[in-house]
C-alpha cells in the first residue's frame, strides 16, 4: 500500500496497489497503471503473483522466464528485473535470504477476489448467489496471465483458474 497526500490537504490517504492476472498482467495504484516493464519482467512478476507468499529463487524464476537451460547471466538479469519491480512496487516484493516473495494482501489480486466471491456464492439463495457470481465474473478481462510466456511454469495455475 502506498501513501499519497489528498489534493488540497495535508492528510495522507492509503492508495492500494492492485495486481491483475485475469487477462493481461497489469498493476495499478489507484487509477494509474504502473510500468511493470517488458514481457520478461512481466513474467517475473507473474511468477511472484502466482506464488504469492512463497519465496522463489532466481533459478526458479529464470527457468520460467528463459526456459530450463537458463544461464547464470540470465539469472543475474532476473535479479535486475526484481530490483526494478521492487522500485516500482515499493515493499510488495520482499527478500527472504536469496529468494524473493510477493508480500501483499490477497484481496489486492483479482484472481483471489474472484475465487473469494465465487466461493462465497455457494449455498446462497439464487438471487444473492447470482449477484456474487456476476461480481466474480467482472474481475475477468481475458485469459489468465495472457501475454506471459513462462515456459510451462504457470500452466497449472492458468488451468486451475480457467476451470473455475
Amino acid at each position: 500500500m502506498a501513501r499519497q497526500t489528498a489534493p488540497g490537504s495535508e492528510r495522507t490517504v492509503a492508495v492500494e496497489v492492485h495486481f491483475n492476472v485475469l487477462g493481461p498482467v497489469t498493476v495499478t495504484r489507484g487509477s494509474m497503471s504502473l510500468d511493470i516493464g517488458g514481457p520478461k519482467q512481466r513474467a517475473v512478476l507473474a511468477m511472484l503473483v502466482a506464488h504469492m507468499g512463497q519465496p522463489l529463487s532466481a533459478d526458479r524464476i529464470a527457468q520460467a522466464v528463459y526456459g530450463p537451460d537458463a544461464s547464470s547471466r540470465q539469472r543475474r538479469t532476473v535479479q535486475t528485473y526484481v530490483s526494478t519491480l521492487r522500485k516500482e512496487l515499493g515493499g510488495a516484493i520482499v527478500k527472504r535470504g536469496a529468494r524473493w516473495m510477493l508480500d501483499i494482501e490477497r484481496d489486492t489480486v483479482d484472481a483471489y477476489r474472484f475465487e473469494h466471491l465465487y466461493g462465497s456464492a455457494s449455498g446462497l439463495e439464487a438471487s444473492a448467489a447470482g449477484e456474487l457470481l456476476r461480481d466474480a465474473l467482472s474481475e475477468w478481462r481475458g485469459h489468465p496471465y495472457s501475454g506471459i510466456d513462462a515456459h510451462g511454469a504457470l500452466d497449472a495455475e492458468i488451468t486451475r483458474l480457467s476451470e473455475l
